[in-house]
């Protein structure tokens, strides 16, 4: 890993960073003008299937194109270069860090990218990017910041509806109804006519 680039992003509560994940990392690959000439996708990586072996083994979910609000994490990215007639696939896989950085990820052989042509088709180029997927994804969760203590969270909550449920039992108290049962209220109403028999 050795690739960076970094921008200001604004950031929402969530901590998701509102890019274009597409111009980002076509500045962070320094790609060429005809970028994404046959297409080609990026995808928020989530784990892997190891009882998978092609795509469909790396999880998670594709990214829409413009600006939208891009969560820190691990993605790989494939751009669908070449000819209409011999196009060429190029995998890259690289990390959004939480303060809106772009970190390259290099293949052990020192390559940015696992390229596939028609003429060197990988069925299994997915399995070839596993060893690589599993280390950012180790690296990038295991840098995760702590999160907010979630028990005092909860405390503050209970503590409110507490306090709520006693305001609210103090005014049914004070009420006129109070001294009726439920049942008493409920044979009054009926013989309004209020609940059908």
């Amino acid at each position: 890993m050795s690739a960076e680039t970094t921008s200001s992003f604004e950031k929402n509560a969530r901590g998701a960073l509102l890019m274009d994940l597409n111009k980002a990392v076509r500045n962070l690959f320094d790609s060429p003008a005809n970028w994404r000439y046959n297409g080609g996708w990026t995808k928020r990586v989530e784990g892997l299937d190891k009882g998978k072996t092609n795509g469909y083994s790396i999880l998670g979910d594709f990214t829409p194109v413009g600006m939208r609000w891009i969560e820190p994490g691990v993605y790989l990215d494939c751009n669908i270069g070449g000819s209409r007639n011999n196009q060429a696939k190029e995998y890259r896989l690289f990390t959004v860090e939480r303060d809106g950085s772009l970190n390259a990820w290099q293949h052990p052989d020192g390559s940015w990218d696992l390229s596939e042509t028609r003429s060197r088709p990988l069925r299994d180029w997915a399995v070839h990017l596993w060893p690589l997927i599993g280390q950012a994804l180790e690296d990038f969760y295991s840098s995760a910041p702590e999160p907010a203590p979630v028990v005092s969270m909860i405390d503050e909550d209970q503590a409110a509806f507490r306090a709520q449920v006693e305001a609210t039992q103090e005014m049914l108290d004070a009420s006129a109804l109070a001294g009726f049962s439920t049942e008493a209220l409920i044979a009054e109403l009926r013989s309004r006519g209020a609940f059908p028999d």
